[in-house]
């Protein structure tokens, strides 16, 4: 008899990693920032999603060509099936993870999981010693799935923007910082600064409302804020999930005036 299994890929990791809210997550001196999930890998800095599954032949297969077939498609509904749970574990903001739609709008999930079910593959089929066939599916976090999750209200408070610099890069290294797809700046009075109010849909939805970066460097190598980005240096965390970024208020009262800011040209370094 066939005997089919999933077998999830772990990067290796230069740190711990901690329990948070069920999923386990890494801490950030890591080569790339991701979350790791105990069924496939968040990357935060290329922005996708990926879960790996393996579809395992028989010893002494009666149809080699048929068992093989099998394989083939066990190990894609695994991978699908252990990306979506991946999936349902992704922070949106400080407060909620998209799982938490199961009980608030299934619509929202069904969206979810249509764009799951349209993953790509990454790479190619791996055929194994062992004669196991594994496959890598991903899915991108901007595009569809923003689309799907993305529902606090935009571009309510439009920023004056104007300032010579092009970006903003919030360096909250070392700070225990966690990623979101919508997380928020605030100031020492609790003032928001920046967030969904602040930006375009659209632009949250294509590029995300913040990228993440393991540098500031890396930050500022990347084109999301340009070639002159403004840097400031975050005094703590905020939020159940510690998501959201505190800043000093003189360094917050420069926020309103990143050129571009609605257009989401900001980068956190975690």
């Amino acid at each position: 008899m066939k005997k089919l299994f999933a077998l999830i890929v772990l990067l290796p990791v230069l740190v711990l990693a901690q329990d948070w809210a069920g999923v386990q997550r890494s801490t950030y001196e890591a080569q790339t920032p991701q979350d790791r999930g105990g069924v496939g890998i968040t990357n935060w800095g290329e922005r996708t999603i990926s879960a790996t599954g393996i579809g395992v032949v028989s010893d002494n297969p009666v149809n080699a060509a048929r068992e093989r077939a099998n394989a083939m498609r066990a190990a894609k509904i695994v991978a699908l099936r252990d990306l979506l749970e991946q999936v349902k574990g992704v922070q949106i903001n400080s407060t909620t993870t998209i799982q938490n739609f199961e009980t608030v709008d299934d619509t929202i999930i069904a969206r979810v999981s249509g764009v799951v079910q349209g993953a790509y593959e990454v790479g190619s089929p791996r055929y194994m010693s062992d004669g196991s066939i594994e496959r890598t599916f991903a899915i991108n976090l901007d595009g569809q799935l923003a689309d799907a999750v993305l529902i606090e209200p935009y571009n309510t408070t439009v920023h004056p923007g104007g300032g010579d610099s092009t970006g903003l890069i919030i360096d909250a290294s070392g700070l225990g910082a966690m990623p979101a797809m919508s997380p928020k700046i605030v100031n020492q009075s609790g003032d928001v600064l920046y967030g969904p109010m602040n930006v375009s849909r659209d632009y949250a939805v294509s590029v995300g409302i913040v990228g993440y970066a393991r540098s500031v460097d890396e930050a500022r190598g990347g084109d999301r804020v340009g070639t002159n980005p403004i840097v400031l240096r975050a005094v703590g965390v905020s939020g159940a999930a510690k998501c959201d970024l505190i800043v000093s208020n003189p360094d917050g009262s420069k926020i309103p005036y990143v050129s571009g800011i609605s257009d989401c040209r900001v980068t956190i370094v975690l």
